[in-house]
């Protein structure tokens, strides 16, 4: 659908008792420069006043009742768009005012684009933390390799949705990590617009900041393991012993990591097909290095193992890791292994 000679973009934000944020997210998709917007809420049944503040708002169309979670309200609210561009904004989200203008821009370019995205700043206590650099390139090895794009600011076509389905409403954490590999599975082309395109606060009502990284990663595993990638869904649940062996201090209990290690290997019984325990093993170890060398050298000991320097994955996610600031001494460490 176009409005005048302008595309529909059609944002919906799921919520459920967002407080005060809601109005900040509203907010930022009302200003937008980009006229052709539809801004759809749907709200999960909320009691802290946000029907009030649904009732107040111009310019959205909301429904409160209950849903079965994030991704099912953004699934309806997807059933009652009518853009032929959709994207999801949670209510801690924030657009910059031009983000959807450079996106439809993106989009007019390119008519065989499905998905584009862009940079997110990422703010802590109205304190910016950084600024999350999404690739340049969307391919399968760059998100094998442990990244990934920023969920707020990306759009994805009608058509590709339509060719691939609505979100998978089993996740509650990874739906946008199996979006991405579902939409890459099928060929869709992705582009990146330059520069920040949404805000991202983090604070300790957000699944972001209540949830531990741990499950983050165990989905995301899962979510790899359905687009039949068995390795990088083991790469995942490495990080995942990794993440829960992190002390406040960003220091590795040895002792936790090793039974982060196992329970990672015990999560794949029920899979139909179970990812290497050695490449387990190795990426938990080097999860476990990166972590500690942000604070000190101590984390060199993990990569004494042999496990860490037998998988190529993991030795390309050290050097990653190595390139975007490890100290001199992991980089000269990681230079005389190649």
């Amino acid at each position: 659908m176009r409005t005048g000679t302008q595309p529909l973009v059609s944002i919906v934000t799921p919520c459920l008792n967002p407080g005060e944020r809601l109005r900040r997210c509203l907010q930022s998709v009302a200003e937008q420069t980009y006229r052709g917007i539809e801004h759809i809420v749907i709200d999960g049944g909320s009691d802290d006043g946000t029907v009030e503040v649904l009732r107040g708002s111009q310019g959205i169309r909301w429904v409160s009742e209950p849903d079965g979670g994030q991704a099912d309200a953004i699934n309806r609210g997807f059933a009652l768009a009518g853009g032929g561009i959709l994207g999801w904004l949670n209510a801690d989200d924030v657009l910059m005012p031009d983000a959807v203008a450079r996106v439809a821009e993106a989009f007019g370019r390119d008519p065989a684009l499905g998905l584009v995205y862009g940079d997110c700043r990422i703010v802590e206590g109205g304190r910016e933390l950084l600024t999350w650099r999404a690739p340049r390139r969307l391919t399968m090895s760059v998100l094998e390799g442990g990244f990934s794009i920023p969920q707020p600011g990306a759009f994805t076509a009608r058509w590709a949705l339509d060719r691939v389905g609505g979100l998978d409403d089993s996740f509650e954490l990874a739906m946008d990590v199996d979006l991405w590999l579902r939409l890459l599975v099928a060929g869709v082309p992705a582009a990146r617009v330059p520069g920040v395109v949404s805000v991202f606060e983090l604070h300790s009502r957000s699944k972001t900041g209540s949830v531990p990284r741990q499950r983050f990663y165990e989905e995301n595993a899962r979510a790899y393991l359905l687009a039949g990638r068995t390795h990088a869904a083991a790469l995942s649940l490495g990080q995942s012993a990794a993440a829960a062996a992190e002390s406040d201090g960003g220091r590795i209990d040895d002792r936790r990591l090793q039974e982060g290690i196992a329970a990672a290997c015990t999560l794949t019984d029920g899979w139909d097909e179970r990812p290497s325990a050695r490449t387990i093993r190795a990426a938990a170890l080097a999860e476990a290095a990166v972590i500690e060398l942000r604070t000190s050298g101590s984390g060199l000991r993990h990569l004494l193992a042999t496990d860490v320097w037998l998988d190529r994955s993991v030795r390309k996610r050290l050097r990653a890791a190595a390139r975007r600031g490890a100290p001199r001494l992991a980089r000269r460490a990681l230079h005389r292994s190649s």
